[in-house]
């Protein structure tokens, strides 16, 4: 008896067994199937066949075949086997991962397609020669200049003996480089992400199995593309954190690009405004090559004010008299300025000057943040809203105070101070400034995107140890980044301002002297002694269970299957939050030397309540 072997979107490593029925013979692995599955139906993926000699059990029937050839080549199936070794998931998962949101219905039969017309770049228009990246190399391009990153990736497609694949962080950027392609290659240039309708995604992915040559340009989803003719893999940014599965399998982009271009013989190149740490580490040891776009060292200076006895004006309190100083001169010359702070709304946290309680969340345990407009507390978390409290719970005193200063307060103080200037605000949910002509541009991170379209004379960053106080390893490394990446994007006759309590960081020193071995050296010597990454792989077990009770039991249940693979975790405690929407949460860490023990680590996968994550974003 001949039976189909499928898997189901659940954390089981396992294959049930079912009978073809009347889709005897039209079966292939990687397609879409509905079954019976318990009381209800389920959809599955066929992933092989077997032959028993007599039936076990009474084995169900398929009710209905989706897809009459199979969604994935042989080289994506091995794939989705590494994946699920790798990151502790069950084939089901994987499988579910690659074709979400894929529509259940087949697509119609493909026109003939016309005969491609192609605008070859101009030798003018390139600011790079047309040559071809090494089969199975990889390759850092570090570039300054949006312009210069498109030029570079138009010179390698050019030069591609088959097809290419280019991945962004996000989908504004990759339909930016999607539109600059095209003018180029229309015929070839293929647009795919995950906010496509399921139809045409489904489409399209039939388009890219059967056609050759092609260039695709998408987000994190593309890098499981069935392009049989893959020459050329090239990922922008590559430490981005939209690079991060956030469901299971949490994988990283960049891992799969690597495995693919090692297993295919293809190029891989990394394209980025600053290495981090890893990708220089990988470059000084010889298992990378580095290509630096010209002037791109041509950066604005940086300066660093120290707060330390420092003069404060009664209205700018957030700014040193120094940093008004220059402030003022670029706003006199009818020079543009930009403003970047850690976070934005109003204040940080109020508490009491008695006994210094902090209002924390009934629910999540953690401080809440005031509300000016609301005149409310708010939890960050769970959402609930508080009224403002006239005294404290704790002691009862009136002496509330409000600490800390967000983006709203440092608007505010600057139209006080300079009611004249236009002032245009950028945060994550309005990236683009209501105000383009504006002349003082105040942001919180997402400011670095249009850094180069405002490119201001001035960059003032207030706060500079409110990005380095945080509780992640990779702090200073993020922030010493995410200058390099705006100070590239500037004039180079810019200045970039940097207020800290800790001028003599090596931190600071480095960009100062705009020596960037000088930090990458000493951060690495530290990451050495204690066995960070890239010398270690950091793995995140997290649980999250609504009773408390039941938390104390998985625990147990863990800590037990720890201590059978001899896993020590350097840490043991409470998440972040702790307690997040009335779910209970725990938290373990592990430097993993190796991925030896990833086997065993299979039953902590099967729990619905337990998470890995492997090098997390957020610790």
């Amino acid at each position: 008896m001949k039976l189909v072997e499928i898997v189901f979107d659940l954390p089981l490593d396992r294959t049930f067994d079912y009978l073809a029925g009347r889709w005897a013979g039209q079966l292939q692995p990687g397609c879409r199937v509905r079954v019976p599955f318990g009381p209800r139906s389920a959809i599955g993926w066929v992933v092989g066949e077997k032959e028993v000699e007599k039936a076990v059990y009474r084995y169900r029937t398929i009710s209905r075949l989706y897809d009459r050839q199979s969604l994935l080549t042989s080289e994506l199936l091995e794939l989705c086997r590494y994946l699920a070794w790798r990151y502790c998931a069950s084939l089901g998962q994987v499988l579910a991962t690659i074709t979400a949101g894929f529509s259940l219905t087949y697509p119609a039969g493909k026109k003939s397609s016309p005969e491609r017309k192609d605008n070859q770049p101009s030798p003018e228009n390139n600011l790079f020669s047309t040559t071809a990246v090494p089969a199975g190399e990889t390759t850092f391009f570090l570039y300054g200049k949006q312009h210069q990153r498109n030029q570079y990736l138009l010179s390698l497609a050019s030069a591609s003996s088959g097809s290419c694949l280019f991945l962004f962080p996000e989908t504004r950027a990759a339909s930016c480089f999607h539109h600059f392609l095209a003018g180029y290659f229309p015929d070839r240039t293929v647009f795919f992400h995950g906010e496509l309708p399921g139809s045409l995604r489904l489409k399209l992915w039939h388009r890219l199995m059967t056609e050759k040559n092609l260039f695709l340009v998408g987000t994190r989803l593309g890098v499981f593309a069935p392009l049989t003719d893959l020459s050329l893999i090239c990922l922008d940014e590559p430490e981005h954190p939209g690079y991060q599965e956030r469901r299971q399998p949490r994988y990283e982009t960049t891992e799969i690009a690597s495995w693919r271009a090692r297993k295919l013989g293809a190029g891989l190149v990394l394209t980025e405004g600053c290495l981090s740490l890893s990708h220089y580490h990988a470059i000084s040891s010889g298992q990378a090559r580095l290509s630096v776009a010209s002037q791109v060292l041509l950066r604005a200076r940086v300066r660093v004010i120290p707060w330390q006895r420092a003069s404060r004006r009664q209205l700018l309190t957030f700014l040193t008299e120094e940093a008004i100083a220059c402030l003022e001169e670029t706003v006199l010359k009818g020079q543009r300025l930009a403003i970047l702070h850690h976070r934005k709304g109003s204040f940080r946290l109020i508490s009491c000057k008695n006994c210094d309680h902090c209002f924390p969340c009934p629910d999540c345990a953690l401080p809440m943040v005031p509300l000016e407009k609301t005149k409310s507390l708010a939890c960050r978390f769970c959402g609930q809203n508080f009224p403002l409290p006239e005294k404290c719970p704790a002691c009862g005193s009136k002496k509330i105070i409000w600490r800390g200063t967000g983006l709203h307060n440092i608007l505010q103080s600057l139209k006080k101070a300079y009611p004249h200037l236009e002032i245009a605000t950028v945060t994550a949910e309005e990236k683009m400034p209501s105000n383009p002509s504006a002349q003082i541009f105040l942001g919180t991170l997402a400011l670095e995107e249009i850094m180069e379209e405002i490119a201001p004379a001035l960059l003032l960053i207030p706060a500079a140890d409110a990005f380095l106080n945080l509780p992640d390893y990779r702090s200073e490394e993020r922030f010493f980044c995410l200058v390099n990446r705006c100070r590239q994007k500037m004039p180079p006759e810019a200045t970039v301002l940097l207020q800290t309590y800790n001028p003599g960081l090596p931190l600071f020193q480095s960009l100062v002297a705009n020596n960037d071995q000088l930090f990458y050296e000493k951060e690495l010597q530290l990451r050495r002694q204690l066995a960070y990454p890239p010398f270690t792989t950091l793995l995140k077990i997290e649980i999250e269970t609504r009773p408390e009770k039941k938390l104390d039991k998985q625990r147990r249940v863990l800590e037990e299957l720890f201590s059978r693979c001899q896993m020590e975790p350097v840490y043991n405690g409470p998440g972040y939050p702790p307690v997040i929407r009335k779910h209970y949460r725990w938290k373990y860490l592990f430097k993993l030397a190796s991925l030896e023990n990833l086997k065993r680590l299979r039953p902590a996968s099967e729990m619905p309540e337990v998470s890995l994550t492997f090098n997390p974003v957020e610790m």
